[in-house]
C-alpha cells in the first residue's frame, strides 16, 4: 500500500517538476527577449520564479495524493481486472 502511494506521488513530483522548470526557463527566455536594453538582476530572478515552481510542486502534490491515495486502497488483482 505504501509503495503504491510512494510511487504516485513521486510520479507527480517529477512531472510538476520538469513543467516548473520549463515554465521557469521560458520565463526567463521571454524576458530577456522582451527587454533589449534593460537588465534583469539574477537575484531577482530566483525572487520571481521560485515561487511559482513551489506553486508547481504543492499543487501537483496535492492534486496526486488522492489518485495515490486511492490506488493504494485497491488490490493487485482487482485493479488489473478493470481498466
Amino acid at each position: 500500500m505504501r509503495d503504491i502511494r510512494l510511487q504516485f506521488l513521486c510520479e507527480a513530483l517529477v512531472l510538476c517538476l520538469l513543467g516548473g522548470a520549463i515554465g521557469v526557463l521560458g520565463g526567463v527566455t521571454l524576458v530577456d527577449d522582451g527587454r533589449p536594453h534593460g537588465r534583469v538582476d539574477h537575484v531577482d530572478r530566483w525572487r520571481s520564479n521560485c515561487p511559482g515552481l513551489a506553486f508547481s510542486i504543492a499543487t501537483g502534490l496535492i492534486f496526486g495524493f488522492y489518485p495515490a491515495h486511492k490506488a493504494s486502497k485497491l488490490s493487485p488483482i482487482e485493479a488489473l481486472k478493470t481498466e
